[in-house]
């Protein structure tokens, strides 16, 4: 059951039907009308996101939605409809599940699922960047402005991320250009120094490369399948993890300058210095601070791709800021303990040599 702009004002009357067409029950609506207390139309602000594939949830952002969501409808408007056509051609209503009563700025929020009949047929691009379909909110029959809502297949995010990984590649190919060294990893996470390969300094790049392909894959997902022309934000979560991040690779540099010494230099760099000690034995607080952040990357990548970009970045909880944070703590404070162990003694700090005592001879 759906109402148009084309429905008369007054009392009608609404019958409903079993899938045999045997009427069960009936009542009489009053239609109000369409001008009556001009400025209580429906007006939206915001939908986010404005874009998913069928089934997913599209929330609406506005004012004058009233508390009933028994008068209250999405019309999705057929691609067909003429610009100089009279009404709205609907090509599917569907009803909301949900509607929150005004907020101190008389606010609401509204909710509906994207119905699989929104549409009926793509085209060969559309099925690459999404369907755009106009809709209309329908509120105890007072109409509101017409907004765009893009259709996606369910694909979308491998396009997304193929185009992702594209973008992040001829990045890093770019620095390698200007570089003139394919291979300049190495060089990054090099400690010159010692000659072997820093923890920090892979820890630092490795969040740098997967921060700039999720804000690639948030940009390409909102700028060339929704169309917009808003920048996405960046997740405060994810700054106060780089926060973590680089603040780590600060003070693991200041403790290595601080170093009166070095205590030992490689010949060769090797991958198993992340997590060894100067002996070349296992150092149990770089061994839990990689397998953290390896771990933290897999899972943010995972959840990355799971969620629903188009509402923005996924966060990080609190607790995995905590278990990086008391990681990265552990792995400088075992550095402070060889940089004092390394520091040599000062005259004050040497204890003095005691001389034995001469036994005075009898006369």
């Amino acid at each position: 059951m759906s109402f148009s702009e084309n429905s008369k004002p007054g009392p009608i009357c609404v019958r409903l039907y079993d899938d045999k067409y045997k009427p069960l029950s009936s009542f009489v609506y009053n239609l109000p009308e369409r001008m009556e207390a001009a400025g209580k139309q429906p007006l939206i602000l915001k939908i986010t996101p404005n874009g998913g594939v069928p089934g997913e949830t599209i929330t609406i952002l506005g004012k004058n939605f009233q508390n009933n969501m028994d008068h209250m409808f999405i019309q999705i408007i057929s691609e067909d409809q003429d610009d100089y056509e009279y009404g709205d051609k609907e090509l599917v209503t569907v009803q909301p599940f949900y509607l929150s009563p005004p907020d101190e700025k008389q606010i609401q929020e509204l909710k509906f699922t994207i119905p699989q009949e929104a549409t009926s047929s793509y085209k060969f691009y559309e099925k690459i960047i999404g369907k755009s379909v106009r809709m209309k909110l329908l509120s105890n029959y007072r109409p509101s402005t017409t907004e765009q809502l893009v259709i996606l297949k369910p694909y979308w995010k491998w396009i997304g991320g193929g185009f992702t990984i594209i973008v992040t590649m001829l990045f890093i190919g770019a620095i390698a250009v200007l570089l003139k060294k394919f291979n300049f990893t190495h060089e990054i996470l090099l400690d010159s120094r010692t000659n072997s390969y820093s923890l920090a300094n892979f820890q630092s790049f490795a969040w740098t490369i997967v921060f700039l392909g999720s804000y690639f894959y948030v940009a390409i997902s909102s700028g060339i399948i929704l169309n917009t022309s808003e920048l996405p934000d960046f997740n405060f979560s994810l700054i106060a993890l780089m926060g973590i991040s680089y603040g780590g690779l600060l003070t693991s540099s200041y403790l290595d300058k601080r170093k009166t010494e070095v205590t030992f230099y490689k010949d060769k760099p090797e991958f198993k210095d992340l997590i060894s000690d100067p002996n070349g034995g296992i150092d149990l607080s770089r061994l839990q601070l990689l397998g953290f952040t390896l771990i933290s990357i897999i899972v943010y990548i995972f959840y990355l791709f799971k969620a629903n970009v188009l509402n923005g970045l996924p966060g990080i909880p609190e607790t995995l800021h905590t278990m990086l944070l008391t990681s990265q703590g552990g792995y400088l404070g075992n550095k402070a303990i060889e940089l004092k162990n390394n520091t040599p003694a000062t005259i004050a700090d040497t204890p003095k040599e005691e001389k034995p005592v001469e036994e005075k001879k009898e006369v």
